[in-house]
C-alpha cells in the first residue's frame, strides 16, 4: 500500500511539475514571440520616429550607414517657423499638433505612470499602469486658448486612438533638467501616450558630458518588448542634444570625438531596428530642431528622412509648393495618412537620383539667399532713397542743370525701376560674397538702364520700356512657378519659413508699382487714341487692371492676398486719378 502511495506521490508530482515547466515555457515563449513579433506580424502597417535633434546634413556623410540610409530614402528639409520665441519643445509640440502651438513652461513633468499621479493640481488624469504622462496638459491647453488651437492639443495622439492605434514614446533627452519634450509628439489631448517609458533608458558615463548618456542597449531592449503591440513608436535618442547643451563647457576636440561617438550610437542603433523590423514600418528620422552651430550660421532648418524600402528622392509638400523644403505642420497628417488611409497628406515622395548631394546643393542655396536678403535689400534701400532725391533735385532745377547732369539723373531713375527685374534674374548666380553680388547687382542694373536710355531716345518710351521689362518679367516667372522668385534675395526667405511660394510682398509691390507705371506711360503714348476713344480705352484699363490683380490673388499664381488688397487699392486710386475724379 506504502510502495502504491508512494508511486501515486512521485507521479503526480512529476505531473505537475512538468505542467509547471509547459506554462514556463509557453510563457517564454509568448514573451520571446512579443518581442519579436515584427517577424511574424508582416502586413500590420507602423510608423517608427526616431528624433536625432541636433544632427547636421554633413553628419550624415560621417557614416556609412547613415549615408547609405539617406541616399536610399526619401529626404527633405524642416522649416520650423515658430510664432514666437523658438524652442525645441514648441518644434515638437508643432509636430505633433500640426499646428503653431504656445509653451511657456518647460516639460519637467513628464513621467512614467506610477499610483501617485493620478491627481495632480487639481486635474484627474485617467492613466493606466505603463503609461507615460505629461502631468501640465492642462496648462498647455490654457496657454493655447486665446489662439484657438487648444483643441489641436495631442492631435496626433488622439486620432490614432480614435482608431485604436496604440502609440509608445521611448527615451529622453534629459541633461541636467528634465527634457522628455518627445512626449509632445506622441501624446493625446490628455498628454497620455498608450505605452513606453522616458525613465530608464540612459546609463551613468563619467567620460560623457553632464555625466550620463543614453543606453542604446536599453532602448533596443524596450523597443523589442512595444513595437509588437505599438501602431507609432517615437525614440528620443538624446545624446546630440545633450551634447549640444554642454558644448560650451568643453573643448572642440572632445567635442568632436563625442559627437563622432555619438553619431555612430546612433547609426548603429538605427540598423539594429530596421533590420530587425517588417516590410510595413515606415522609419522616420529627424531633427526637430538645428543644432548649436547651424542656428548660429543662420541655417535654422534641420534634416528629415523617410525610409520604407521603398526608393530614394525627396520629399515635396503642398505647403511649401517645393521639392526638398517641407514644415513641421506637415508630419502629422502624413503618419496618420500611412497608418489610417486619411488621404490628407501635404507630402509626396519624388522619387529622384543623388539624394544626398541634391539635399547639400540646396541647403547651400538656402542659406546663401537668408545672409544676402539683408544686406543687400538694406544697401537697396539706401541706393533707392539716392535715387529718390536725385530726381527731386533734378524736377526742382530742370532749367539750371547740364545736358550731362540731366542724363546721368535720367539713367539714375531708370536704374532704380529696373534693379527689382536685375534682381529676380540674379537668382541664376550662385553667389555667396555680399560684395561681389552687390556690386554684379548695381553694374548689371545700369547697363540696362543705359542701355535703355541710348535704344529709346523718348523719356517716356525709356520709362515704358522699363516698366515692361519688370511687369513682364514677373508675371512669365509666376507662370513657370515662380522659379526665380524663389530663388532671389528680393523672393521670400524659406529658413525664416512667412513664405515659400507665390509672388512675395517685395515683389507685389514692385508689380503693382511696375503695373501702374506702365499703365501711365501707355496712356501718355497713346495719348490721342485715349482721348478720342474714352470708352474703349476705361473698358481696356478695367481689364488690364484686372488681370494684373488676377495674376497677383490667384492661389496657383501669385498667391498674395494682402498684395491683391494693396493692389486693388493703388489701381483704384490710379484709375480714379485719371478720370480726375475728387476722392
Amino acid at each position: 500500500m506504502n510502495h502504491r502511495r508512494k508511486a501515486v506521490i512521485f507521479i503526480t508530482t512529476c505531473i505537475i511539475i512538468t505542467s509547471l515547466i509547459n506554462v514556463l515555457i509557453k510563457e517564454a515563449w509568448t514573451i520571446q514571440v512579443q518581442a519579436s513579433s515584427f517577424f511574424l506580424d508582416s502586413n500590420r502597417k507602423k510608423v517608427v520616429v526616431i528624433m536625432v535633434d541636433s544632427i547636421e546634413l554633413q553628419d550624415f556623410a560621417k557614416n556609412d550607414y547613415l549615408s547609405y540610409l539617406f541616399n536610399n530614402s526619401y529626404s527633405s528639409l524642416i522649416s520650423g517657423r515658430q510664432s514666437s520665441k523658438s524652442t525645441i519643445a514648441k518644434a515638437k509640440l508643432a509636430i505633433g499638433a500640426g499646428k503653431r502651438l504656445e509653451l511657456n513652461n518647460g516639460l519637467r513633468n513628464t513621467t512614467n505612470y506610477n499610483d501617485n499621479i493620478e491627481l495632480l493640481d487639481n486635474q484627474i488624469i485617467v492613466g493606466e499602469k505603463g503609461n507615460v504622462i505629461y502631468r501640465d496638459i492642462k496648462y498647455l491647453k490654457k496657454q493655447n486658448e486665446g489662439n484657438g488651437y487648444d483643441s489641436y492639443v495631442g492631435y496626433l495622439g488622439s486620432k490614432l486612438k480614435q482608431y485604436h492605434k496604440t502609440t509608445c514614446l521611448i527615451g529622453n533627452s534629459d541633461t541636467d533638467i528634465m527634457n522628455r519634450s518627445s512626449v509632445l509628439i506622441a501624446m493625446d489631448k490628455n498628454g497620455i501616450v498608450d505605452i513606453g517609458d522616458v525613465e530608464n533608458t540612459t546609463k551613468p558615463d563619467s567620460h560623457f558630458p553632464g555625466g550620463k548618456k543614453t543606453d542604446f542597449g536599453k532602448l533596443t531592449s524596450l523597443y523589442k518588448q512595444y513595437i509588437g503591440i505599438s501602431d507609432f513608436t517615437v525614440i528620443d535618442t538624446g545624446d546630440l542634444i545633450r551634447l549640444d547643451y554642454y558644448k560650451n563647457q568643453i573643448s572642440k576636440e572632445e567635442f568632436a570625438i563625442h559627437k563622432a561617438e555619438t553619431i555612430y550610437n546612433i547609426a548603429e542603433f538605427t540598423r539594429n531596428i530596421i533590420a530587425n523590423t517588417n516590410q510595413k514600418t515606415t522609419f522616420i528620422l529627424l531633427s526637430s530642431y538645428p543644432s548649436k552651430s547651424n542656428l548660429q550660421s543662420g541655417l535654422k532648418i534641420s534634416p528629415i528622412l523617410i525610409f520604407d524600402n521603398d526608393g530614394q528622392g525627396h520629399i515635396y509638400s503642398q505647403s511649401t509648393r517645393r521639392t526638398g523644403i517641407i514644415t513641421n505642420l506637415d508630419i502629422a497628417d502624413y503618419i496618420l495618412d500611412k497608418l489610417i488611409d486619411t488621404e490628407t497628406a501635404n507630402l509626396k515622395l519624388v522619387p529622384s537620383a543623388e539624394p544626398f548631394e541634391t539635399m547639400l546643393s540646396l541647403t547651400i542655396k538656402l542659406l546663401n539667399i537668408s545672409k544676402l536678403r539683408l544686406p543687400v535689400l538694406t544697401w537697396y534701400a539706401i541706393f533707392e532713397i539716392i535715387c529718390a532725391m536725385a530726381g527731386l533735385l533734378y524736377m526742382f532745377n530742370l532749367n539750371n542743370q547740364s545736358n550731362k547732369l540731366i542724363n546721368l539723373v535720367k539713367i539714375t531713375m531708370l536704374v532704380n525701376i529696373v534693379a527689382p527685374v536685375v534682381l529676380l534674374y540674379m537668382s541664376i548666380f550662385e553667389i555667396s560674397s555680399k560684395s561681389i553680388y552687390f556690386g554684379l547687382f548695381i553694374l548689371i542694373s545700369f547697363i540696362v538702364a543705359a542701355l535703355l536710355f541710348l535704344l529709346i531716345k523718348t523719356i517716356i518710351g525709356q520709362f515704358l520700356g522699363a516698366a515692361l521689362l519688370v511687369n513682364i518679367s514677373i508675371i512669365i516667372d509666376l507662370l513657370r512657378g515662380s522659379t526665380f522668385i524663389k530663388n532671389s534675395v528680393f523672393g521670400y526667405d524659406p529658413i525664416i519659413g512667412a513664405r515659400f511660394y507665390g509672388i512675395g510682398n517685395e515683389f507685389a509691390g514692385v508689380f503693382i508699382g511696375s503695373g501702374i507705371l506702365l499703365a501711365g506711360c501707355l496712356l501718355q503714348y497713346f495719348r490721342n487714341f485715349t482721348e478720342k476713344k474714352s470708352k474703349i480705352t476705361t473698358m481696356l484699363l478695367i481689364i488690364y487692371c484686372g488681370f494684373q490683380l488676377f495674376i497677383m490673388g490667384m492661389p496657383f499664381i501669385g498667391s498674395n492676398f494682402g498684395g491683391t488688397i494693396a493692389g486693388v487699392v493703388a489701381y483704384f486710386f490710379f484709375f480714379c486719378s485719371i478720370r480726375q475724379k475728387k476722392i
